[in-house]
């Protein structure tokens, strides 16, 4: 069975298993067409999708979740840090495409509070990279350290993203923290 959707062409057989999951039905992709390709050449995005029932013969019409795309995700070592201590960040990075893409990393930094005030301050860009090519299937992990966290106590967050070739940010995260006093520095 074919669906046309503004030129685009996907057919799905799904073939259900007898055993069960948590919803009460198991199912497997046995097929998927695009224009002669199969469903690893799309790229990442909303697709809408038909979905039949053979066991039923009903149909049913879904949004199929979006496509993997690269993405960073940005953590420190622990949420909570005394003045002058150490602090580790750390990077990762994953292009789940089966293509290479270029990529700008980016990492920012924001301020919640300072001494229980708010306080409202971003620097979304102190470091961006020029484009890198990130090759197909593609995750690293690096880290840095801050040997002494010189903030006064207050609400805090590292920012990272990626952008893409177009320069537009196809991902970010967010590591909150706090610095607090505990006692005599």
């Amino acid at each position: 069975m074919k669906m046309k959707k503004t030129n685009l062409i996907l057919v799905l057989l799904i073939v259900f298993a007898a055993s069960a999951t948590a919803s009460g039905v198991a199912s497997a992709v046995t097929d998927v067409e695009h224009a002669g390709n199969t469903i690893a050449d799309l790229e990442w995005g909303t697709y809408n999708i038909e979905i039949t029932d053979f066991t039923k013969c009903e149909q049913a019409q879904t949004e199929a979740p979006a496509l993997s795309k690269p993405s960073i995700n940005i953590s420190t070592d622990k949420p909570t840090y005394k003045p002058f201590e150490h602090q580790t960040i750390t990077l990762k990075i994953k292009n789940p495409t089966i293509k290479p893409i270029k990529i700008s990393v980016g990492v920012g930094f924001k301020v919640y509070e300072i001494g229980g005030v708010p306080f409202e301050y971003e620097k979304p860009s102190l470091y961006e990279t020029d484009q890198l090519l990130f090759p197909p299937k593609y995750e690293h992990t690096s880290s840095f350290d801050i040997p002494a966290v010189t903030l006064p106590p207050g609400k805090y967050a590292w920012t990272a993203y990626l952008k893409n070739s177009g320069g537009e940010i196809i991902s970010t995260d967010e590591a909150p923290f706090e610095v607090v006093v505990i006692g005599p520095i």
